[in-house]
Parts: structure tokens; sequence; C-alpha cells
């Protein structure tokens, strides 16, 4: 097996995408990864960022990857009426 070897500087600054990526793991629809030698690129919905600061790039995410992903899909759950015609068709009771 080969290994690369990054000098201590750069393996400090990739290290420190080490939350984002973390928080993107398996995100539907998100693409990232890191480009030597530290640089960070987020792919979402058509747009491309790069970011060097990991502060930056948590910002990002948050800001637009993560409230989009919590309200794709969070229509089925918020009416509580079809909770409860589901529960009925499967003949559970409340």
């Amino acid at each position: 097996m080969i290994f690369p070897d990054y000098t201590a500087a750069v393996a400090k600054a990739r290290a420190a995408f080490t939350e984002v990526r973390k928080v993107l793991r398996n995100r539907q629809g998100v693409r990232y990864g890191i480009l030597f030698p530290a640089r960070f690129r987020v792919s979402y919905k058509g747009e491309d960022k790069e970011f060097t600061d990991a502060d930056k790039a948590m910002a990002f995410v948050k800001k637009h990857v993560i409230p989009t992903a919590e309200t794709e899909g969070s229509e089925s759950y918020a009416d509580p009426s079809m909770i409860e015609e589901f529960c009925q068709s499967l003949r559970f009771p409340l």
C-alpha cells in the first residue's frame, strides 16, 4: 500500500474539515471532498463551493445544506391527521 505523506501543516489543515465532513456524511444530493493541499469542495443543488477555512465551510453547510435537507419531505410528518389516518389504516389504536 502507498500512503500519502503530508507535512504536519497540510495534515492539520485537512483535519480541520473533519467536522464538516461528518455533518455531510450520508446526506443525499451532496458531494464533497478535500482537494490538495487543503481545499474543501462542496457540490449541492448545482452549486459548487470551495473553502480553505473550515469555519466558512461549516457556515455554508448550516445555511444552505442542512435547512434544505431537513425541510425536504418533512411535510408528510407535519400533519397529525395524516399520522392518525395512517395508523387507522394499519388498525393501530392511538
